[in-house]
């Protein structure tokens, strides 16, 4: 299957479970870029584990993101995506 079609079959998935066409491709992005790079571990083979979650509400697939300047250098990105626990990634800016 080349990528394009694949990409195309893995977003129609994606919003089947709820996710927004954004973040839809994104994730499809991500899933192939993985396959692409030899990370199959983190690739097609979780795609069913996180429809999966999503249909037990263990991944909530319309996240809140808010974005928190912390101090000119550093933002907090909090993406409430998971039933009750969040993710905080920090970034430097260089």
């Amino acid at each position: 299957m080349k990528t394009p079609l694949l990409k195309k079959q893995i977003i129609k998935i994606f919003k089947k479970f709820g996710l927004s066409k954004d973040h839809a491709l994104i994730s499809a992005n991500a899933l192939i870029n993985a396959e692409l790079v030899g990370a199959y571990g983190h690739g097609l083979s979780r795609l069913k584990m996180y429809c999966d979650r999503i249909s037990k509400k263990v991944i909530n697939p319309k996240p809140k993101i808010k974005i928190k300047k912390i101090s000119s250098s550093i933002p907090h990105i909090i993406c409430f995506c998971f039933h009750h626990q969040f993710l905080i990634y920090e970034f430097q800016h260089q």
